[in-house]
């Protein structure tokens, strides 16, 4: 009689969230190019040149305006508002 040193799937937690999960949503495109923006915003706070921060913050502008687009595209009891 030995000892068996294989774990079963109940020993350990589960680490990975089920599709089915409802803590599990769904990035919507327009809070994407949102964090987009708001990581260019971030790198153009960091550039040391100036033409690198323009060009960091002409993609701000850029990823705002998707996020705009992409938001006034969703039905109208889905869309958030930002201020």
């Amino acid at each position: 009689m030995g000892i068996s040193l294989r774990a079963s799937n109940h020993d350990f937690p589960r680490k990975t969230k089920r599709l089915d999960d409802p803590t599990m949503t769904a990035e919507t495109a327009g809070s994407r190019y949102r964090r987009e923006a708001e990581e260019c915003r971030s790198n153009a706070e960091r550039a040391l040149k100036p033409i690198d921060r323009e060009t960091w913050l002409w993609l701000v502008s850029d990823w705002e305006t998707l996020a705009e687009g992409a938001e006034m595209a969703r039905p109208a009891n889905l869309r958030r508002k930002w201020t």
